[in-house]
């Protein structure tokens, strides 16, 4: 650029990841060059650009897809009326946890766009078991398949994710004790299913003012809902499916 356009008065403006271009810079150059020093000599001024909310850049990507309209039906349905909401703070907790790229979000909304072409207005989104799957899918195919395989239980998982180390966000909030019951209820092994509600009946009936014995308490109580007479049939495998379908159609990036 220097070397064709050294005019007077005229300025170049760089949008550059940074430690991309010095990466860069040390494949070609060698690892021994102090790449930052040698980039110094092209760039005199540098402005940091701050990082992005990333729950308003997940509602400006809904904007973008045109989801509005979907979701906007949803909310005449009690049951569905929050999808929305829902979505976008388990996404983004996930998305955060995991630190996905922006690029790579943006890969997920285009896959959601292919699971609601799948999903009829008055039917089950599951928005937040999509958002976790739309993020293992991409950041962690062998969780991935562990979970909707059956070879990783569903509090397995939870553990897994427990220990990661931005997960404290996510597991201060509700969607933790949400995502975690919607797993077990639609854990694919129905026997272990079913000794995992055995497990915390015991507990929280035993030890029902310990943090494990409410803990369990708030996991029965939505597992309820989530498996019982008010979802009786859930699945993550038929949730994975719209999943399986979204990444063979939008995997062209």
């Amino acid at each position: 650029m220097k070397h064709l356009f050294d005019v007077p008065n005229i300025v170049f403006v760089l949008s550059i990841d940074k430690k991309q271009l010095e990466a860069i810079t040390a494949s070609v150059y060698g690892e021994r060059i102090n790449a930052p020093e040698y980039l110094r000599r092209f760039i005199d001024l540098e402005y940091a650009l701050p990082s992005l909310h990333t729950k308003s850049y997940t509602r400006e990507l809904i904007k973008r897809f045109e989801f509005k309209d979907f979701f906007e039906a949803r909310k005449q349905n009690s049951t569905l009326a929050y999808d929305h909401d829902n979505f976008v703070d388990a996404f983004t907790l996930l998305a955060g946890m995991f630190d996905l790229p922006l690029r790579a979000r943006e890969r997920c909304l285009t896959r959601l766009a292919v699971a609601i072409t799948q999903t009829p207005k008055d039917h089950y989104l599951d928005p937040i078991v999509l958002s976790l799957l739309l993020v293992l899918r991409i950041k962690e195919p062998d969780l991935y398949a562990g979970l909707i395989g059956g070879a990783i239980a569903p509090r397995d998982l939870m553990e897994t994710l427990r220990l990661r180390p931005a997960a404290r966000e996510l597991m201060a909030s509700n969607v933790s004790t949400v995502l975690e019951a919607y797993l077990i209820a639609g854990d694919v092994v129905r026997e272990r299913r079913e000794q995992v509600i055995k497990n915390l009946q015991e507990l929280a009936k035993v030890e029902p003012d310990t943090a494990a014995g409410l803990r369990a308490t708030e996991l029965l109580d939505m597992q309820r809902r989530v498996g019982g007479n008010w979802r009786p049939n859930f699945s993550i495998k038929h949730v994975a499916g719209k999943v399986e379908l979204a990444a063979k159609v939008g995997d062209d990036y």
